[in-house]
């Protein structure tokens, strides 16, 4: 349904953005131009995937996408609502530290298996739109996954 990409690298070294404001910037302004391109928004997203290679990338994303407000991401974790049957599930089928280090195409696959009701145990009722976050070097790219009628 729609793809964003944004990019931080003003520097000679990728880590700046990650050491500046850890993706915040670059992270907003993606999630704006997926909102715009797909006219979807958080509120929309039945099921999360975040490219999880550190874990810290889970609250940031939830943050930096408007899931949850600045420095609310912890009351949201401990609520349940990222669990399975919460509003909000994350990386349903455990993500690159639970599952497996797939370089993010195990988020890919879990992705189209929600869409297509066909996720078993892990599937999320109902579920029409998913996202798909990644960041690294500085860089971030999202993609939302629409379920076909």
């Amino acid at each position: 349904a729609g793809y964003a990409r944004a990019e931080d690298n003003d520097a000679s070294t990728s880590m700046r953005p990650r050491l500046v404001d850890l993706y915040a910037t670059v992270q907003r302004r993606a999630a704006t131009a997926l909102r715009e391109s797909t006219g979807v928004g958080p509120a929309d997203v039945d099921c999360l995937q975040v490219y999880d290679s550190f874990s810290v990338h889970v609250p940031l994303v939830l943050e930096g996408f408007g899931f949850c407000e600045p420095d609310e991401v912890g009351a949201l974790l401990r609520s349940g609502a990222t669990h399975p049957g919460g509003r909000l599930p994350v990386n349903t089928s455990g993500g690159m530290l639970a599952e497996a280090y797939l370089m993010g195409w195990n988020h890919q696959v879990e992705a189209v298996r929600q869409l297509r009701h066909a996720a078993g145990r892990r599937q999320v009722p109902g579920c029409r739109h998913v996202q798909y976050v990644s960041c690294s070097q500085g860089k971030v790219n999202t993609v939302l996954y629409r379920r076909l009628p």
